[in-house]
């Protein structure tokens, strides 16, 4: 989590992408896509004082590509024909290129390795993958392992009853309702 903390402290608009069944599968699937929404919420609400704080949480799945946006930043699901890492891979290219933007932090958290390389590198006109740089004081682009965000969720106290103030109950029951599809 120090990447975020750092972030935060520079006062760069940071935007959070989560690879989050990669973060789940931290814990062994114990916790639902909806109860991580809910607690990462809580945790921008804190920390969005200094700072900006987007969150793009990106699942593997769904009947066909869908996002949900809400307050705290928008929920992804892949859909049948790409996967949560294509998403996060495009999502941290489209972030970290644009031109029309202050400089911000774009923080992906996966403990995959082949993930963490696509989002390291970012695509010129030709197509070919260049290297920028990791840390500069106008942005970057960081990697860390889900295990961190696993410890500092745990960290957190957290209401879990409290999510009509960080969560539209409509879009906790949407993603509840398409997870249990998907699982079962």
């Amino acid at each position: 989590h120090t990447c975020i903390t750092e972030s935060l402290q520079q006062g760069l608009p940071t935007i959070l992408i989560v690879d989050s069944n990669n973060v789940r599968g931290k814990d062994d699937f114990e916790t639902w896509n909806c109860d991580l929404i809910k607690k990462l919420a809580s945790y921008r609400q804190r920390h969005n004082q200094t700072t900006t704080l987007e969150i793009v949480y990106a699942i593997d799945h769904g009947c066909q590509p869908q996002a949900f946006e809400y307050p705290d930043g928008l929920i992804v699901f892949a859909g049948p024909h790409r996967t949560a890492d294509d998403v996060i891979a495009q999502a941290t290219r489209y972030f970290f290129s644009r031109d029309d933007y202050s400089p911000m932090m774009v923080v992906v958290v996966t403990s995959d390795g082949e993930l963490r390389q696509r989002c390291l590198r970012t695509t010129d006109s030709s197509g070919k993958y260049k290297r920028k740089k990791q840390k500069t004081a106008s942005g970057g682009v960081k990697v860390f392992g889900s295990p961190s965000l696993v410890s500092l969720l745990k960290e957190m106290e957290f209401q879990p009853d409290d999510d009509s103030a960080y969560l539209n109950g409509h879009l906790y029951h949407e993603v509840a309702l398409i997870e249990s599809d998907v699982r079962w």
